[in-house]
């Protein structure tokens, strides 16, 4: 219990910490990647062992895997494919797997929101430039708020069982 307790609360303070990055300044720092991802290691080490270790970098790969065509297409920044790295040697493989899933799905929910609100329901306006500057959200904070769900979710519900 004591590992769980103590990756759930690394994992909290990264995501809280690159999130609040990712919003105020539109960048999450190498730095930040690399000191939660050797704690990542540590913490599934302490609480796991060389297998905790081999899961680490398995989830490292899947969401490796996961953001790779959305980074080479442009749709996701550097920044994020390290979120999501980091986030992955927290988890695990299965688990970044579906945190991203919830987080797209949070995102879908968001823009649509977002999009209905200002007014862009994708006719044509008349008086905007089309050739605006696009809008990016932070996918760091979909992200990290889909893994905190499903975590959380299986700290709470599926444990019981």
């Amino acid at each position: 219990m004591n590992g769980c307790f103590l990756i759930t609360f690394t994992l909290v303070a990264y995501i809280a910490i690159a999130c609040y990055c990712d919003i105020c300044f539109k960048v999450i720092y190498n730095r930040l990647n690399i000191i939660f991802f050797l704690v990542a290691l540590t913490a599934q080490y302490c609480s796991g062992g060389l297998p905790g270790v081999a899961t680490a970098f398995a989830g490292v790969l899947a969401g490796f895997f996961i953001l790779i065509i959305p980074y080479r297409k442009e749709w996701a920044c550097g920044g994020d494919v390290k979120f999501l790295l980091t986030l992955g040697a927290f988890i695990g493989p299965s688990q970044v797997f579906f945190s991203t899933l919830y987080g797209f799905i949070l995102m879908g929910i968001v823009s649509a929101i977002y999009l209905l609100i200002c007014g862009k329901t994708g006719r044509k306006q008349e008086g905007k430039e089309s050739g605006s500057a696009v809008e990016r959200f932070p996918l760091s904070v979909f992200f990290g708020l889909g893994a905190l769900f499903y975590w959380l979710y299986n700290l709470l519900v599926l444990s019981q069982g």
